[in-house]
């Protein structure tokens, strides 16, 4: 995301997803208006089958430059299926957001 490849982002959804539109928008207004760094704390898989997995992902985010913005450490339980032989995410559950 730090490159603000909006295609490259969206690539790891599934196109299946609820709301996908409605992220991409939200995702391109964020990179037209912040220049964000994205840091990984944590993954954790709860749970991996075939065809299906979750992941619990914890990561922070700062403002390098932009509007007025707060950084946060964000906990998420994303929910993977396999869609052509490639993971893709179907859901995502916010479990937490900090202000830092």
């Amino acid at each position: 995301m730090e490159d603000e490849d909006l295609d490259k982002a969206m690539s790891i959804m599934s196109e299946n997803m609820k709301g996908v539109e409605g992220n991409r928008i939200f995702t391109q207004q964020m990179f037209d208006v912040y220049d964000l760094d994205y840091e990984i704390e944590k993954i954790n898989v709860i749970e991996q089958a075939e065809n299906k997995a979750q992941i619990e992902l914890a990561y922070t985010i700062k403002k390098i430059n932009g509007a007025e913005f707060y950084d946060q450490r964000n906990r998420v339980l994303l929910h993977f299926i396999k869609e052509n032989n490639e993971w893709k995410v179907i859901r995502r559950d916010i479990k937490n957001i900090e202000y830092l």
